[in-house]
């Protein structure tokens, strides 16, 4: 390999390689105008990089960040949206923006869990290594911006208790839905549906011993797994070691918009979600919920004894008791609840986040 071009709707890129036979690496790459001639090129040695432009040199890539800052000639009307920042050995984009943003609003987007809980005492904190440096310079930042009410009600309390301070840390949340969806047929009894990637960490192996454990009780009980992943084989397996082939099923991946409708109940076994876009989409299909007592969406759309039930959680606890405990609500809900309530409740809970009432958050923001 010595040479090679990039294109979209044109060639933008070429990369040239030193050419050896052991270790050949790029030296250089050309980037281009729409009409071919060259508007930079990019020296490379190691992790060194030289930016060469007709009328100037920039000798990192923290330079031509900063040059790119102030070419915007940022005004107070003017807002910065950063989201994580990089804080690797070449680009230090985070505090570049953080030194740089004046005269214009600096907002930080937090999309993910901001602590390690398992670090984190009455006295110190262990922030996300991605937010660490934001949350350590909030007298910059015009705002924090989460996706649910608890998350900012957490941070909100932590920002006061770890370093004696109150910046604004504002709720909007992270996806929307254009409709609530009603069903035009019955929805079919004692069904469960459940919709994530197909990995460790989403525990939908709790789900199938949990509806295996029910169907003793509720014999007509199903449960459809949308999604794809890692984890198939062993689901797969599981499924068969129970004999639930014909009541619990693997769906693969599907556009679920029209079909959460379909369902009589959500089910999930995450033991964190930051939102849960699933989630959120299940309640705009006023599907009745069970999921654990953790952060931060299954908090926000499970309203317990109301829409569905949110389950104690410790992590210590054996995997049994964790599927007793669905398993249980399971029954509960099929068996006890007023299901009709519940339905009602799941599409009170969606209404703030039709896509109208969401663009309103962020006027009301911008406004404020």
């Amino acid at each position: 390999m010595v040479k090679r071009d990039f294109y979209s709707y044109t060639k933008y890129a070429t990369e040239y390689y030193s050419g050896e036979k052991n270790g050949n690496h790029v030296v250089y790459r050309d980037f281009y105008n729409e009409d071919g001639s060259v508007a930079y090129t990019q020296h490379l040695r190691g992790k060194h990089e030289v930016f060469e432009f007709p009328d100037q040199i920039y000798y990192s890539k923290n330079a031509l960040y900063l040059e790119m800052l102030k070419r915007l000639h940022l005004t107070k009307d003017d807002t910065i949206i950063l989201d994580r920042e990089d804080d690797g050995n070449i680009l230090i984009n985070g505090q570049l923006i953080f030194e740089h943003h004046n005269p214009a609003k600096l907002v930080i987007v937090v999309h993910a869990d901001h602590y390690d809980e398992h670090y984190t005492n009455k006295k110190n904190v262990l922030w996300n290594n991605f937010y660490e440096y934001q949350f350590t310079h909030t007298k910059d930042v015009a705002s924090f911006i989460v996706a649910t009410d608890k998350q900012r009600e957490l941070l909100s309390k932590q920002f006061k208790q770890y370093q004696n301070v109150t910046p604004n840390v504002t709720t909007i949340p992270v996806g929307n839905l254009q409709k609530l969806t009603k069903p035009t047929t019955k929805r079919k009894p004692h069904s469960l549906i459940t919709a994530s990637r197909l990995a460790t960490e989403k525990h939908i192996d709790w789900l199938v011993k949990a509806v295996a454990k029910a169907h003793k009780e509720v014999p007509d009980v199903t449960l459809d797994i949308y999604g794809q992943g890692g984890e198939m084989a062993r689901l797969t397996e599981l499924i068969n070691q129970y004999h639930a082939n014909d009541y619990i099923r693997l769906m693969g991946q599907h556009d679920l918009t029209d079909v959460y409708k379909n369902y009589a109940a959500y089910i999930a076994g995450s033991t964190s979600e930051g939102f849960g876009l699933s989630l959120l989409e299940a309640v705009g299909s006023g599907l009745p919920m069970i999921g654990f007592d953790v952060p931060y969406g299954n908090q926000t759309f499970i309203d317990d004894g109301k829409n569905g039930y949110l389950l104690p959680y410790t992590q210590d606890w054996s995997d049994d008791k964790k599927v007793d405990l669905l398993a249980g609500a399971v029954v509960k809900l099929f068996t006890a609840a007023d299901q009709e309530k519940f339905i009602q409740r799941s599409y009170d809970l969606a209404e703030p986040y039709l896509t109208d009432n969401v663009a309103k958050r962020w006027g009301s923001y911008w406004r404020n």
